[in-house]
């Protein structure tokens, strides 16, 4: 197993199994981003990539509960490899997981959240579950496009809440550039200072409050070096 690449241990890995359980987003980061690497030169930069970035930008419908599930079930995946080849790559994986796992659940639960507020439908995809609420939102939202709207969007970095429902963001790669948005208490309070998000906003003429139109994705600071390769 060791000539292998990670892609084909997974493969070997789920035979027999279910695979559209939350593994199957390492499994798909690993065939785009990482198709030939081998068992033996899995590093901790694998890891980080893909917690950091490639989930929170790839993943619609990860919340707290999945994200803990898919945390599990790669070190099962750990441990099968190294019944198989001897490769200790829980001493590769674990110190990742010690230093993300808490703040790592946490924007992941944000992104759900925050995407659920606003009337994103899609609750789950295999089996695909619709929230016909947060359908119903997304169309609202739909028909007042264009009036009298101004657009915003960009990567926002939390900086501080105000009031009972305001968070103050700053623009991230622009001149100083701050906006001020309403969120819900339940969902504030999950905030950090430094989360990063990239968003689309709307404001009304003359309102000086914008909403939040589109949530594309949620990260944490560390994420910062990905983001600003793009």
């Amino acid at each position: 197993m060791l000539s292998v690449t990670v892609p084909q241990g997974l493969e070997s890995y789920f035979l027999g199994k279910e695979t559209k359980t939350p593994i199957y987003w390492f499994y798909q980061y690993c065939k785009v981003k990482h198709p030939f690497i081998f068992i033996h030169e899995v590093d901790q930069e694998l890891f980080y990539q893909f917690f950091l970035y490639w989930l929170p930008k790839e993943s619609n419908c990860m919340n707290f509960q999945k994200a803990q599930i898919l945390l599990e079930e790669l070190q099962y995946f750990w441990e099968y490899v190294f019944r198989q080849t001897g490769v200790n790559l829980s001493s590769v994986y674990l110190p990742i997981v010690n230093e993300l796992e808490e703040e790592f659940l946490r924007i992941m639960q944000v992104q759900y959240e925050l995407k659920r507020s606003i009337g994103h439908p899609i609750v789950n995809i295999d089996p695909l579950i619709i929230d016909l609420i947060g359908y119903k939102k997304l169309q609202a939202r739909k028909k007042e496009r264009g009036q009298g709207m101004i657009f915003e969007q960009g990567y926002f970095e939390m900086i501080d809440v105000v009031d009972q429902y305001g968070v103050i963001l700053k623009k991230k790669w622009s001149p100083e550039r701050y906006v001020k948005i309403l969120v819900d208490p339940s969902i504030r309070q999950l905030l950090r200072k430094g989360d990063l998000l990239h968003m689309r906003l709307r404001r009304k003429l003359f309102f000086t409050c914008w909403d939040m139109e589109e949530i594309k994705s949620c990260y944490l600071p560390q994420a910062q070096e990905y983001l600003s390769q793009k």
